[in-house]
Parts: C-alpha cells; structure tokens; sequence
C-alpha cells in the first residue's frame, strides 16, 4: 500500500497530526531499511580502505541490523556504520525528531517526551549529533576577505561540583578580571560573503599552536583583519595572506 493510502486511512481514524506524522515516518523508515537490507550500496569497506568491495551476509546485531563481511580483509560490519544511526539502540525516525528538534532549539525533556526515552539519552543522542556535524564541518574553509576574532565565555561544569569553584547562577560575570584560564576561548573567522568557521580549543588566550591549526581553516591567498593578537600573523602569512592588524573596541563591519 502506498504512503498516500496510508496517510488517507489514519485521517479517518482520530489521531492527530503528530500521531499520524509519526506513524508515516516509521513506515517509510521500515520501507527504507528492507530496501537498503536487500540491495545496501556501500562505496568501500569501512574496516578496509577497499573500494566496492564484495560482500555476504554475516549474521545480526543484537538490535536486528543486517551484517556484512568483507571478502577482502574478512571483517564485519553494518551497513550504517559511520554513521548517526550506528552502534545507536534508536530507531531512525526517533533520530529525525531529535534533529528536528536540536536545530530548533527545543528542550531535552520536550524532545524525550516526544520519541518516549529518558531525557539522558536525548542528551547523548544531541552530543552525538553536535559531534557528528562538527566532523563533517572539519575541513570547511572561510576565504577572500575576513575577520578573525575571539569570544570568550565562563566555562560551565552544569551538573557537575568541583572542589573549590563555587557555584554560580545564569548571566554571572567572572570572578576574576581579565582573561583567565576559567573562560572559553571562541576563535571565529566570518569572510565578506557570510561564511563562518568556529571553533573552540582551550580556556585563556590562545597560543601560536591553536593559532596554526584555525588558521588552516582560512583559504590561501585571502586577506584578513584581525584586532591586534599576533598569532595568526605567521601563519597567515605561510599561506600567502594579506592581514591587517585593527585596534578597534567594537567589531568591524566587512
């Protein structure tokens, strides 16, 4: 039967609109996953770097999924390993919901209560999906003309009692004046046409080698301004880049 048919027979039964959304997408899921059992399209061997590589079926995970072997380096694996959905106990429509959910901003327990799991688990299944996006985003790029500069933030340990740091309340300012080892520093590069890279290294002023490392993330040949910090000059520089050192108190417009 088709989703179509489907979708018109549970109208007529009183559900309402997120029940009924909720049961298509579980049997689209089911149609997708005997679809990808029967003829699964894997590029190359996860265990190996063997590309196209011949295949049979080797068993079953505890969960159910399908399992393969590599005839070349005789290993096996799933057909979703790599990614969200791997090594997880979660059913790919719960993973839709949290990632509707995640970039609308919407709270753990909300979320929990939508797929029916503890709060717990959604927080992991987001940290496995923040961390997902940011391998994917490793290796962007942010050219022509930019603006480097940093933010820095209170560390949070939410959850957590450390010896000897008192607790604090939401909007607190820092204990301590200055740039110290208890604030997070943002490194953040924005190009003329609106791309960003962001990334977080160490607490405290970055160093030359946190330095290095962003600066990869700048296309070569590019022109940057930055406010006054050195350590991006050598770098930039190694990677034929113009920069302009700006002494201003508010961030420049590009």
């Amino acid at each position: 039967m088709e989703i179509q048919n489907i979708a018109a027979n549970l109208s007529n039964i009183k559900l309402d609109q997120f029940q009924i959304e909720q049961i298509l997408d579980m049997v689209e899921e089911y149609i997708e996953a005997n679809e990808t059992a029967s003829t699964p399209i894997i590029e190359h061997c996860p265990k190996c770097p063997e590309k196209h590589p011949k295949m049979i079926k080797a068993g079953h995970t505890k969960s159910g999924k399908q399992m393969y072997r590599c005839k070349s380096c005789n290993k096996r694996f799933v057909a979703d390993t790599g990614q969200l959905t791997f090594y997880s106990h979660q059913s790919l429509s719960k993973w839709k919901v949290v990632l509707k959910d995640t970039l609308n901003g919407l709270a753990l327990r909300e979320t929990a209560f939508k797929i029916g799991v503890h709060y717990v688990t959604v927080f992991r299944m987001r940290h496995k999906l923040l961390h997902f996006i940011e391998m994917i985003l490793a290796n962007d790029s942010v050219g022509d003309v930019a603006e480097i500069d940093e933010k820095y933030i209170l560390a949070s340990h939410k959850g957590t009692k450390l010896e000897g740091v008192d607790p604090r309340k939401h909007g607190s300012i820092a204990p301590k004046p200055g740039i110290t080892d208890i604030l997070v520093c943002i490194m953040t590069v924005v190009s003329r046409g609106g791309n960003t890279f962001i990334h977080t290294y160490n607490t405290g002023r970055p160093t030359d080698v946190n330095g290095y490392e962003f600066c990869q993330h700048i296309d070569k040949e590019s022109y940057c301004f930055t406010d006054g910090i050195n350590i991006y000059d050598w770098s930039l520089k190694k990677r034929n880049c113009g920069v302009k050192h700006l002494k201003l108190d508010v961030l420049l417009t590009i």
